[in-house]
């Protein structure tokens, strides 16, 4: 009981200091599309290249919670708290010690910086440890439902499922696995097109820049005992694969991890020690994300670079106290979507050459600088502009 309230509390403490991110204010945008209309909408996701399943799992925290970001943030930490059921499970099962095993998880920095925002990876994490669980337990039916839900959620899955058959071989879950995924394959040209760009066959050179990212990223995220992680199978095809690589990509082996961890702290109890830097840098998340010690790409995206959604919230409240009901903004994801979350009843236009009106920008003020337009409010790293015309 101890360590589920010590989970909660990790998980849900200042879970809103991070503004929302660009993946968080698109997938609200989609999912709130196909709440509206999901004859139209139901596979929206693959307009962007991604798949299913996670669309249509956080429609339940979109659609029951009154703030649709603080609903997809707790229900990534409700689905993080699911793999660590089954984390404790699976550790049992190897003669692991239970509550060891669920200590290191509720203090992995890497799982419990996800489990506090609304991304794919933590749904994927949870169906991958529970699929793991039911092959090691031969339900082979169980493991295979599991496996094809992965596979709806995100096509990295396979890089953990490939090696966990390999060593664990099961006909029955697979041929279950590809019967859910079959159905909907005729909309996969998007995703396979959208990944092409992201894996894919790319030189020794690029490998070992993955290889030393991944090391450094495991290191920062979780000490000594993290860089081990490096040598387990799925991050190896990360790692010989990436085009674009992101310590997300393989955050789906930390509940592994966890147990080989824990077996290793089992009978040198001393060693519990090595956690005290994990711990320090749970802190540091929870309490003040902006000083804590992340990996600096982490920090890039989701705290200090055009995808975070610094400045949206307040860009919103001037321009509904304005009375403006409609804006020019560059195509910028964050920008557009960020604002449709705080701003439902603002019409949005991307740009495309309009002379008058008021535009909103993120990233760049070129266009604002071209169209000689005159900076009416500035919020951190977003302006909104308004023409010489007067038009709004």
């Amino acid at each position: 009981m101890f360590l589920f309230i010590l989970y909660w509390l990790t998980r849900i403490v200042n879970i809103s200091q991070l503004p929302i991110f660009n993946d968080e204010a698109f997938f609200i945008s989609a999912i709130r599309r196909i709440l509206a209309d999901p004859a139209s909408n139901l596979f929206i996701n693959f307009t962007d290249g991604k798949e299913p399943l996670f669309f249509w799992v956080y429609t339940l925290p979109v659609k029951f919670s009154p703030d649709a970001l603080l609903g997809i943030r707790l229900f990534s930490a409700v689905l993080g708290f699911l793999g660590l059921v089954y984390t404790q499970k699976l550790a049992k099962k190897f003669s692991v010690d239970q509550n060891l095993a669920g200590l290191v998880y509720v203090f992995s920095p890497f799982l419990l910086f996800y489990n506090r925002i609304g991304m794919q990876e933590t749904l994927l994490t949870f169906l991958l440890i529970a699929a793991t669980y039911y092959l090691v337990r031969s339900q082979k039916i169980l493991a295979g439902v599991f496996m094809g839900l992965a596979l709806l959620t995100k096509t990295s899955a396979l890089a953990y499922l490939i090696p966990l058959l390999f060593f664990k071989r099961n006909k029955v879950s697979v041929i279950i696995a590809v019967l859910m995924f079959v159905p909907i394959i005729w909309g996969y040209g998007s995703v396979m097109t959208h990944n092409q760009g992201y894996f894919g066959l790319i030189s020794p050179n690029e490998m070992f820049i993955n290889f030393k990212m991944a090391v450094r990223w495991l290191w920062e995220y979780q000490g000594i005992m993290g860089v081990m992680g490096v040598m387990l199978p799925p991050v190896w095809l990360e790692i010989l694969g990436a085009k674009i690589f992101f310590p997300r990509y393989f955050l789906f082996v930390m509940p592994i991890l966890v147990i080989v961890v824990a077996k290793l702290l089992r009978p040198l109890r001393w060693l519990m020690i090595l956690l005290i830097p994990n711990i320090i840098l749970c802190g540091q998340i929870i309490w003040d994300v902006k000083t804590a010690t992340l990996p600096y790409i982490e920090k890039y995206q989701y705290v200090e670079s055009w995808a975070a959604g610094y400045g949206i919230k307040e860009t919103a409240q001037f321009l509904k106290s304005q009375n403006i009901k409609e804006i020019i903004t560059e195509d910028v994801m964050i920008t557009k979507n960020g604002l449709e979350y705080y701003y439902p009843e603002l019409k949005i236009n991307s740009y495309s050459d309009q002379e008058e009106g008021t535009f909103v920008f993120k990233k760049s003020h070129e266009i604002a600088n071209a169209l000689k337009l005159n900076k009416v409010y500035n919020s951190f790293d977003v302006a909104v502009y308004r023409s010489h015309f007067g038009s709004q």
